[in-house]
């Protein structure tokens, strides 16, 4: 019912159209203006920023090192 006109919430009211009640489900009792301009982000169907300004940019890749080397490194320490 938020942001609609007297006539409309009337008729939907004649109609049965409203959901009563103390315990509704969370799209109807938090409904406010901005709802149309959220974007949710989980959902990628919104430009990246790389795709705003024309990067084209692969995804990334890794490679697994393979082999060991190993190195010993040995230090003296001279006491004077």
């Amino acid at each position: 019912m938020y942001g609609q006109t007297y006539g409309k919430i009337s008729y939907q009211s004649t109609a049965g159209d409203i959901q009563r009640g103390i315990d509704q489900p969370a799209n109807v009792k938090y409904n406010s203006s901005f709802k149309k301009e959220f974007i949710k982000h989980s959902d990628k169907t919104y430009e990246t920023t790389a795709q705003i300004v024309g990067v084209n940019r692969p995804e990334d890749t890794y490679k697994k090192v393979s082999g060991h080397s190993t190195t010993v490194i040995t230090a003296t320490i001279n006491s004077s």
